[in-house]
């Protein structure tokens, strides 16, 4: 007596389904995008104290310029930057910091960059106290 094989057809047709969008959803069973999250997405900042020379550790987010008395450069470089990754760079330090080329403002500026075509590129960069620092044009 033969009987269907219905879970090896119902796991080809889902891996079938898979395989055509290649979307993923956290948080929703319906992605429209290839990373469709539905809530707040969190990164574990990294933090690492004023200097000459600052290197941001490989696949950071979020990184603090932690404040040292005296007078230093405050030049940031990144380890291993990938394609497409997003950093931003809170400075804590009484001193300006200079990333890509770019200057973030002393005593609580920030900058937000994004890694593309092989540069990080600024997003914004806003002094402490202003709202609106998008440099998206």
């Amino acid at each position: 007596m033969n009987k269907p094989l219905l879970f090896p057809s119902a796991l080809l047709i889902s891996a079938a389904l898979i395989a055509q969008t290649d979307n993923v959803g956290v948080g929703t069973n319906t992605p429209t995008t290839r990373l469709t999250v539905n809530g707040a997405i969190s990164s574990i900042p990294s933090s690492a104290p004023a200097a000459a020379s600052v290197t941001i550790p490989a696949n950071v987010s979020i990184f603090r310029l932690t404040a040292v008395a005296g007078t230093q450069a405050n030049a940031l470089t990144s380890a291993s930057p990938q394609e497409g990754q997003y950093l931003t760079i809170y400075n804590e330090d009484d001193n300006p910091a200079s990333f890509a080329g770019q200057t973030i403002a002393a005593t609580n500026g920030v900058g937000a960059f994004v890694y593309l075509n092989g540069a990080w590129r600024l997003a914004a960069n806003a002094p402490a106290g202003t709202t609106n620092a998008w440099n998206l044009t």
